[in-house]
Formats: structure tokens, C-alpha cells, sequence
């Protein structure tokens, strides 16, 4: 299910690069709303990717080549509709779903063509995947396949609270650099869940390097 896309206008973030002998990398972060800009909630299906894209414009100066994403696990949260879960619990993570609930998850996992491997994370162990894209405002893909892609694997507990998260690649390529440095991009964001209910990624945060 797509988004109508919604350009969110934050400001210029100007970085100052003062160079000390000595010093250690900086490392400045930059948060920005997904919520705000219409891809940060979801109405979800257990197992099914939803997605939503926004275009940005902002501009990240002076990086000195070198940046990361991030999620905070106080910003992702998974309210579920699902009463039949039957979630198995262990030091309050979230190890399993009842067989049930897990077969569901991946007969539609599987049906729209997600890897395997992926679908078991989900609906075998428990956990969210957000995946996000990042390309030019024209040539992000509204479906999600095209753009730079980072892949966000994150644990809940019981509550259905993040208690960790992942990122896959860890840092942000040069291409990508140049292209938040350029004033635009399009972002495309895409959730699957091991249960059904509401998906909530209120912040991205771009950590660049000075």
C-alpha cells in the first residue's frame, strides 16, 4: 500500500569543519521526522511488505565523506490487533509466535515474494524489518527497489517496544553523500511485520562526519 508522496521541508543544515591535529573524528546527528512526513506509520498485515515514499529537501554541507544511519529503539513501537499471538517470551525479548500466528506470517510472507530468509527473522523469530531507500526524488521507486537500500533489522519485546536495532550497510556511500549534499532526495520506507497492527518509525536519523 503506497503513500501520495509529501515533500518535507527541513531547513539547511549548515556543518563547520574545524580541523584540530589530534582530534577524532565528529560525528554530528541529524534527526528527521518520518512521522512528519507521511512514511513513518504503517497498518500492517502479519508477513506483508508495506511501503510509502516522501521526498525530502535539506541540505547536509561539509560532510567530509563519511556518514551512517540510525533508529533509535525509543522511536519504533509495534501496536498489535492480533489477541490470538500467543507470543513466547524470554528475559522479556521476543523469541517466537505461537505456530499458528507463525505459519500465517510466512504463507504471506512467502506470497509476496520475500526471501526466506528474511520471512523466517520475521515470522519465525519475531522481528520487525524496516527497509529504507534513498535515490533522487525521480528516481526513487515508489515500490521500493530502487535507490540505495539500508535494511533495519529490530528486536521487540513483549510489549511490542524495539529493544535493539540493526543497519545494514553500517555507512553511507559517497554517491548517496553527494546526493543529500545536492538539497533533495526521495526516501522510500518499507515495514514487515510479524504481526498484524500498526508499525510506528517516528525518526531516521542521518549521522554525518565532519
Amino acid at each position: 500500500m503506497d503513500r501520495l508522496s509529501t515533500i518535507a521541508t527541513l531547513g539547511v543544515f549548515s556543518v563547520f569543519f574545524l580541523v584540530v591535529s589530534g582530534c577524532a573524528p565528529i560525528t554530528i546527528p541529524v534527526p528527521v521526522s518520518l512521522t512528519d512526513a507521511g512514511v513513518g506509520e504503517f497498518e500492517v498485515t502479519a508477513g506483508v511488505p508495506v511501503n510509502a515514499k516522501a521526498n525530502f529537501s535539506f541540505t547536509l554541507e561539509n560532510t567530509g565523506g563519511s556518514g551512517s544511519l540510525s533508529i533509535d529503539p525509543a522511536n519504533v513501537s509495534v501496536q498489535t490487533t492480533n489477541t490470538t499471538g500467543g507470543k513466547v517470551t524470554a528475559g522479556g525479548k521476543v523469541t517466537a509466535l505461537n505456530l499458528q500466528t507463525q505459519n500465517v506470517c510466512l504463507d504471506a510472507c512467502l506470497l509476496a515474494e520475500v526471501d526466506a530468509a528474511t520471512c523466517g527473522e520475521v515470522c519465525t523469530d519475531g522481528e520487525l524489518r524496516v527497509t529504507i531507500y534513498i535515490g533522487t526524488q525521480e528516481g526513487i521507486g515508489a515500490d521500493c527497489e530502487a535507490g540505495d537500500k539500508f535494511a533495519f533489522e529490530v528486536e521487540l519485546d513483549a510489549d511490542g517496544k524495539a529493544t535493539s536495532v540493526l543497519v545494514s550497510p553500517s555507512s553511507i556511500s559517497q554517491d548517496t553523500l553527494n546526493l543529500l549534499n545536492s538539497g533533495s532526495f526521495g526516501a522510500c520506507v518499507e515495514v514487515i511485520s510479524p504481526v498484524d497492527g500498526t508499525v510506528i518509525v517516528d525518526t531516521l536519523t542521518f549521522n554525518v562526519g565532519l
